[in-house]
């Protein structure tokens, strides 16, 4: 996030620019799906090394990806829209979801376990990911109200 906001404020935001930063995050975002693809394909089973933090498509894609949406927003954003309300309230839940997603990830694996094979990963894994970040979003807004634990998922 640093390096993206680094990124941001000392290169501007052009629209060929961001065109351009746009084409490199949907590049790579496809190339983080079909290398996991390819390793789950190798391995026959899910395998998700090409998903986490460290792996170098996905360090580029964040990037690509905060300068991109950062942009975007800034560009079309309007006071009192829903998306205006929509970005606050993900804004204020989005460092909760980073740190309960692992244990809802985990949850879901003893509780229910879960397959990629239920339909097609390509599905699957962003189906997934969206359901654990609904729930934790929504855990979160929760867990906010509640006085003590306010201190632990700020607002």
């Amino acid at each position: 996030m640093v390096a993206g906001a680094l990124l941001y404020h000392h290169v501007p935001a052009r629209l060929p620019r961001a065109g351009l930063v746009w084409a490199a995050w949907v590049a790579l975002s496809v190339g983080v799906a079909v290398a996991t693809w390819w390793r789950c394909d190798r391995l026959g089973r899910a395998d998700e090394a090409f998903y986490v933090y460290s792996s170098p498509l996905v360090a580029l894609a964040a990037l690509a990806a905060f300068c991109s949406l950062r942009w975007l927003f800034t560009t079309i954003l309007v006071a009192g829209s829903n998306l205006e309300r929509f970005l606050n309230f993900f804004g204020k839940t989005s460092f909760g979801v980073y740190l309960m997603h692992v244990w809802a990830l985990f949850f879901v694996d003893a509780k229910y376990g879960y397959d990629y094979q239920f339909v097609n990963p390509w599905i699957a894994i962003p189906v997934l990911a969206l359901v654990i970040v609904l729930g934790c979003s929504l855990a979160v807004r929760g867990l906010q109200k509640l006085p003590g634990v306010r201190m632990l998922v700020p607002n």
